[in-house]
């Protein structure tokens, strides 16, 4: 039973107990299993992307290094060296998107050309290093549509998007339908 548990079954959760943000959350795989990665805490308490060999947490080493929590999701590349990150930057509501290599601890920052936006981060594909990426620097109520190359980094505009609110994507990242707002 978990320290909050028991305090819950006893009455005596505090605000402390309730509030303060767990020490690893969204663990994942990458696709050949031979990475572990997850959100945890670093030693001031600011949540990070830390990565381990194996499934052992005791041997994670931290991946980024933000002084200030806004780690919204994060996905692995269909070829498993890489990760996508999206991120509130400052708590602007403006969610950039972080490209990392595992094996030459590269950082690149996907929205770069993209200063005016939030970005989005819509399907990875499930063997290749590609994803499908939303960002709504042109009409900011609607997120234009980019395939993006994750080793060469080359975005690809597949939709120009005045009217659609969701997607649905194939594993292979077709198209397969586009849901409009009334």
């Amino acid at each position: 039973m978990s320290d909050l548990q028991t305090a819950l079954k006893n009455n005596e959760a505090s605000k402390e107990t309730l509030f303060t943000p767990p020490d690893y959350l969204s663990f994942r795989l990458n696709s050949q299993g031979t990475y572990l990665s997850y959100i945890g805490t670093d030693e001031n308490g600011v949540p990070n992307l830390f990565i381990a060999d194996g499934i052992n947490v005791l041997t994670a080493k931290a991946l980024s290094f933000y002084d200030a929590p806004g780690i919204i999701q994060f996905f692995w590349s269909g070829k498993g060296d890489k990760i996508l990150l999206l991120k509130d930057e400052r708590g602007a509501g403006k969610l950039r998107i972080h490209l990392y290599d595992i094996h030459n601890k590269e950082i690149s920052d996907l929205s770069e050309d993209f200063q005016n936006s939030s970005s989005l981060i819509l399907k990875m594909h499930s063997t290749e290093n590609k994803a499908i990426v939303g960002f709504n620097e042109r009409n900011p109520n609607f997120h234009d549509l980019y395939l993006v190359d994750l080793d060469t980094k080359e975005k690809k505009l597949v939709l120009e998007n005045d009217s659609f609110a969701k997607f649905l994507f194939s594993d292979e990242l077709e198209l397969i339908l586009k849901i409009a707002l009334k």
